[in-house]
């Protein structure tokens, strides 16, 4: 045997070698498609079965299959639109197509590892519908790339809306509460006559400075008051809301004809206001409510024994 035989021997067995190979080659693709096929079936006879809709979107074509009960949710007949990321895309509500797609490239390029989402729909007679979205890739190319994902779609308008009416509803008792907690912490407390006290206690907000302000006008009206005390020993941080606060009371109930009188001034509080900048005015500042009360007696005092024409003490109020 020559030499141009063997080579010739030799390229017939790398070509025999090389057509084996591709009959292995074709016939695993072959049971790749045929178990590709057998899964996709399965997934849609699920996916018909159930409430869900489902989906499967080949992203190189962006062509979609879309079950029956998909169209069915958004009261559309089935294939009504065509099957494919536009009418997907449509169907979105403006503000959540955003988020939709951001969350979605995340997914596909591998940054997320689970596709969730729950976003609304436009229905076609019934407004928009909330659902809830879930996926996998179950395809990809040589590279890794996604090539084939499949989902459900499920309506979960009825759950949002009770979440929403709880949210109400939990609000409303907040609300509520919160109105009660605002009576309770500022109580009005008649001492004596034209003498009125209102200890503070806890922090001070802008809803309750207000709160605050009213309950001294009412009062001063309702019990013809002269002289109002203003307690804030219960107050542990005067910051600048509670100073505000307090020289607005102040200056509202000077209106009316009474005076203010701040009692429970420790040392920290005072250096707060002096800082805060402050303008007290004639505003009676006492470091307790002992203090005050008698510095408030003492005013009524003289006011009531010239009001009756003879000496008589100031009668303590219950």
């Amino acid at each position: 045997m020559d030499g141009s035989e063997s080579a010739a021997r030799a390229d017939v067995s790398r070509l025999e070698a090389r057509v084996a190979e591709l009959e292995r080659e074709i016939a695993e693709g072959n049971e790749r498609a045929r178990m590709l096929a057998e899964s996709e079936q399965r997934f849609r006879w699920m996916v018909d079965g159930s409430d869900d809709g489902g989906w499967d979107w080949d992203l190189r074509t962006n062509e979609a299959f879309m079950s029956p009960t998909w169209f069915e949710m958004l009261g559309l007949a089935p294939g009504e639109m065509p099957c494919n990321a536009e009418t997907w895309s449509s169907l979105m509500h403006p503000d959540d197509a955003g988020e939709v797609w951001k969350t979605l490239q995340s997914f596909l390029e591998g940054r997320l590892r689970t596709y969730h989402l729950e976003y609304r729909m436009r229905h076609k007679s019934n407004g928009w519908v909330w659902v809830m979205s879930r996926a996998k890739v179950f395809v990809r190319d040589a590279d890794g790339k996604p090539i084939r994902m499949a989902g459900t779609l499920r309506d979960i308008t009825e759950r949002k809306q009770m979440e929403e009416e709880r949210a109400r509803l939990s609000q409303c008792l907040i609300e509520a509460q919160r109105a009660t907690l605002l009576e309770l912490s500022t109580p009005l407390i008649p001492i004596a006559e034209g003498v009125v006290l209102l200890p503070l206690i806890g922090a001070m907000d802008p809803a309750r400075a207000e709160h605050l302000l009213c309950t001294l006008l009412a009062g001063v009206e309702q019990h013809g008051a002269t002289t109002v005390i203003l307690d804030v020993t219960g107050v542990r941080v005067v910051d600048a809301a509670v100073a505000e606060a307090l020289v607005r009371a102040s200056r509202a109930i000077g209106l009316l004809g009474a005076r203010a009188v701040i009692t429970g001034m420790r040392p920290e509080v005072a250096r707060t206001l002096v800082d805060l900048g402050a303008d007290l005015g004639a505003i009676v500042l006492l470091g307790s409510l002992r203090s005050g009360v008698a510095y408030a007696l003492g005013r009524a005092a003289p006011r009531a024994s010239a009001s009756s024409g003879v000496h008589r003490r100031v009668k303590i109020m219950p």
